[in-house]
């Protein structure tokens, strides 16, 4: 059989493309061997989700649901029994993968049950007995990444090095049954007086403003074509290389994005000039916060703020999403502008080889250094002066 061209490019440049579904059905039918061969595929990804959207389709697991149940099986017993045979199966599948890249490719996931996500011992439980259920090298256990999952994870690899753990919180906004007046009306009346303030102190400092939505792959490339030079004069640009991104392919993937009602983009402008920004992927019913910036020139003016709830009132008006993710960090417009945050955390797992236990050593001392800096900056006043330096 003859690969996909584009997908055989992708895998030759490294990307390793994992097939997002599974069913009793595909593996019957020899599918997976099929995408395997034509389409590059090297993973298999499942979760809860794609199980019950398998059990409720066709009639490929009556026989061995009606054997279970005949045995006395429940609910959770026989579910249980046959998303682990076909997870072995597929293992079994993608296991001459497995050993061609020496481990690398190859593998097929199952999630312990997102219901034990807050509680670490029963997930440790699960994981371990997923583990011996289905009995396959190639076998990929995930594990939320919660606050009490992070001890299951690190559990499941004892004799590797853990290190360069940050907790952090992940604001986002609850809009789902939500209204804009109903989300204006969970601030203060002190919060909602200073929101509205911004705007009206933007428009009599510097001008009648107006704020326009792009959509299109058309809008889009308006959007990018406004929104490019801004962003270059921008300290996230500047100095963290975090402005908007300019190459031919990010482009592409903005329009491809477009082109499948994906993108959500806002400039605000004063007369004709640009002076913020605001670009929104939409995964699902989810509005990714990806970049908001602003011409530093207007920094006093609040034109970010300003322009988040512009776009916010509309963007509620659709009804469309069920939450806005700031993604990851805790800058204070996130928390100000988040209903609720997830309690997260990131850190690393490590081989135990003596030069990853002096990179944790050399990690540690230097997260020490810039801590004390920090608290030393924060007290004597030159923190507030740096901030204020970088936008301006």
């Amino acid at each position: 059989m003859t690969q996909n061209e584009n997908l055989a490019r992708l895998s030759a440049a490294g990307v390793s493309v994992w097939l997002d579904d599974l069913s009793r059905e595909r593996l019957q039918t020899g599918n997976l061997q099929e995408l395997i061969d034509t389409k590059s595929v090297v993973g298999v990804t499942t979760n809860p989700s794609i199980f019950q959207a398998a059990l409720s389709s066709g009639h490929a697991y009556d026989d061995q649901v009606n054997e279970l149940a005949a045995r006395g099986a429940d609910v959770e017993a026989t579910i249980r029994t046959v998303t682990t045979d076909d997870v072995r199966n597929a293992c079994d599948v993608l296991a001459k993968q497995y050993e061609q890249s020496d481990g690398v490719d190859g593998r097929v996931s199952i999630e312990v049950d997102p219901r034990m996500a807050h509680d670490t011992d029963k997930t440790i439980l699960q994981a371990i007995d997923l583990w011996k259920t289905v009995d396959r090298p190639n076998l990929l256990i995930k594990i939320p990444a919660t606050l009490a999952g992070i001890p299951a994870i690190t559990a499941a690899f004892p004799h590797h090095l853990v290190g360069g753990r940050q907790d952090y919180r992940r604001h986002f906004i609850a809009m789902e049954g939500s209204s804009f007046d109903d989300y204006l009306a969970r601030f203060s009346g002190k919060t909602r007086s200073t929101l509205r303030r911004k705007g009206r102190k933007l428009a009599k400092d510097a001008g009648d403003y107006t704020v326009t939505e792009h959509r299109t792959a058309q809008e889009i490339e308006r959007f990018l074509d406004a929104a490019l030079p801004l962003s270059a004069k921008t300290y996230q640009a500047r100095l963290l290389d975090a402005g908007l991104p300019d190459s031919a392919e990010a482009r592409a993937a903005m329009l491809e994005a477009a082109e499948d009602d994906r993108m959500r983009c806002f400039l605000l402008l004063v007369g004709d000039t640009p002076i913020a920004y605001l670009s929104l992927p939409v995964v699902g019913r989810t509005l990714v916060y990806a970049h908001l910036g602003y011409d530093p020139d207007f920094a006093r003016l609040s034109p970010g703020t300003v322009l988040q709830l512009e776009a916010l009132e509309r963007l509620f008006a659709e009804r469309r999403y069920a939450h806005f993710d700031f993604t990851e960090g805790e800058g204070a417009h996130k928390a100000m502008f988040g209903t609720d945050h997830a309690d997260c955390a990131s850190f690393v797992l490590l081989d135990p080889t003596l030069a990853n236990r002096a990179l944790l050593g050399a990690r540690s001392t230097f997260d020490g250094a810039v801590s004390g800096v920090k608290a030393l900056a924060e007290r004597s006043g030159t923190l507030a002066k740096v901030r204020s330096a970088l936008r301006s």
